[in-house]
């Protein structure tokens, strides 16, 4: 069992209003078991969701409903799930528990600054003096880092990506260019359909099940090539975004897996008040742009600056006509760029190849964390 990892573990999550939390917090819980020999018990206030999003979890992975926590002992390792809160009664029982549990807040993904300096700080609970670590996955070695499986990016190839989506008997025309989608019901398509018509190649449109995919498929009309795709459990997911040429997907979780399919992707974030949203897609960009300027001066036969303005711009612009930054013809404009050229999968390359290597593992530092003894000096803060 890796580094003396905690026999158990603990992960709740409560499900907020999409399938991005249960779906953060079933990759997570897998991986700990997996990859880092722990038994967990991942509680959800909606269980079925689980099983939608994997049927066969791995022996040692189990799931319960929310309200079995207060039948049950805690393990020696608890982890809230974007900090929902536990039950009273489970929260009492780690008190009384002869060594209390280490415990982890889990939090959202954000390429912000700030992360850096709140990632491992501690709170304390006012009332029960439990100690809370808050744990903030991130794009930098200062952050709890990515959920990225040792396999999460395998080879693939167009036999394989023919023959996955021939399992949904989907098969496409020859040279056509092969986008999946799946968006919050906010979004504005005539842009991207408006320059999709312009690409000089076709377009086979694989739209994922719900609200924004019924209105794409709708605004598309029978002529147009396109595919509905099923739900499907994490893993058949993934397999679809390696066989995609493009993605547009929505959440934290599908941004992620969109990045280790090596495809290049938009990421349409979470709409918040005051364009909140904006301000965390513009940070995410930067660090993008940042980390891929060594990296595009050595795969590129033009100067550092020249590739890196001109690459990260396109996959910026089509970002912002993705979380409605940009006006229906500066939209269509991005959108053009983004469908041609190679310049995006050089981005999505390069991208994929610095997060692999420089960005912690987030099930690694939740592991690590939870197995370890109580030590003195910890940093914290008020909780």
């Amino acid at each position: 069992m890796p580094w003396n990892a905690p026999a158990s573990v603990d992960v709740f999550c409560r499900v907020i209003d999409n399938f991005g939390d249960a779906g953060v917090c079933l990759r997570l819980a897998r991986q700990l078991v997996v990859e880092h020999g722990c038994t967990v018990r991942l509680f959800c206030d909606q269980p079925a969701m689980l099983l939608l999003l994997d049927a066969a979890p791995p022996t040692g992975l189990v799931y319960l409903d929310w309200a079995s926590q207060c039948k049950v002992q805690p393990a020696s390792g608890v982890v809230s799930g974007f900090g929902c809160n536990l039950d009273a009664a489970y929260l009492q029982a780690m008190t009384q528990a002869p060594t209390p549990p280490r415990w982890l807040h889990l939090d959202y993904l954000s390429a912000e600054a700030w992360v850096e300096g709140t990632h491992g700080l501690d709170s304390r609970h006012p009332r029960l003096g439990l100690v809370q670590r808050f744990c903030y996955p991130g794009f930098t070695p200062a952050t709890g880092g990515l959920l990225k499986e040792k396999d999460c990016a395998p080879p693939w190839s167009e036999v394989q990506s023919l023959a996955t989506l021939a399992r949904y008997g989907i098969v496409p025309a020859q040279g056509a260019l092969r986008v999946l989608v799946f968006a919050y019901a906010q979004a504005d398509f005539a842009p991207l359909i408006a320059a999709s018509k312009q690409l000089g190649r076709s377009v086979h449109w694989l739209i994922c099940h719900g609200e924004a995919g019924d209105v794409l498929a709708a605004m598309l009309g029978p002529n147009a090539a396109h595919s509905r795709l099923p739900f499907v459990h994490q893993s058949a997911f993934d397999a679809l975004l390696r066989s995609s040429h493009r993605a547009w997907v929505r959440g934290e979780d599908s941004a992620i897996r969109a990045i280790w399919a090596g495809v290049p992707s938009v990421w349409q974030f979470y709409a918040q008040a005051d364009h909140l949203h904006l301000t965390k897609m513009h940070a995410y960009l930067q660090r993008m742009a940042n980390a891929l300027a060594p990296l595009m001066n050595a795969s590129t036969r033009v100067t550092a600056t020249t590739a890196t303005t001109l690459t990260t711009a396109i996959v910026a612009q089509a970002h912002a006509a993705a979380n409605g930054a940009l006006s229906a013809h500066a939209a269509q404009s991005a959108w053009d760029d983004w469908l041609q050229g190679d310049d995006p999968a050089a981005v999505a390359r390069a991208w994929r190849a610095h997060l692999l290597t420089q960005t912690p593992s987030l099930a690694a530092f939740c592991a690590q964390y939870l197995q370890a003894h109580a030590s003195c000096g910890q940093k914290a803060h008020a909780g």
